[in-house]
């Protein structure tokens, strides 16, 4: 509701969803896969033996942006930079995307002492 409300905001002062993205992603909504992979920090390279095909998408200062393969899979994967800013704005301009599933991976649960790397956090809220 909120993020429609959003959208309707733009439109007034003519942008629309396809604008939305070209200002975020520098790219076309298409480019973006239905599955996506937010990393504020970690590059792809982190799962190169995983990685079957890789293509850079976009490498700007703020943003960088590769579609990738995994098991005949594929994904968007973006590098946002650290701060839950630049995460959430990266994920409002999804929304104009074919992205339906986001996973978030980083490092936060650095922060607890028995997490350990690798461990799976599924967030109440």
């Amino acid at each position: 509701m909120v993020f429609e409300h959003l959208l309707n905001e733009n439109k007034k002062y003519g942008s629309n969803s396809s604008d939305i993205v070209k200002m975020h992603f520098h790219c076309e909504p298409d480019e973006i896969n239905e599955n996506v992979i937010i990393a504020p920090s970690w590059y792809p390279q982190i799962f190169q033996n995983f990685i079957e095909n890789i293509i850079q998408v976009l490498d700007n200062q703020h943003l960088k942006i590769w579609n990738i393969s995994v098991n005949n899979k594929k994904f968007t994967y973006i590098v946002t930079g650290i701060g839950a800013p630049k995460v959430i704005e990266t994920v409002l301009a999804l929304g104009c995307t074919p992205c339906r599933k986001i996973i978030f991976i980083g490092s936060v649960g650095g922060l607890v002492v028995n997490f350990n790397i690798g461990d799976i956090i599924i967030p109440e809220y």
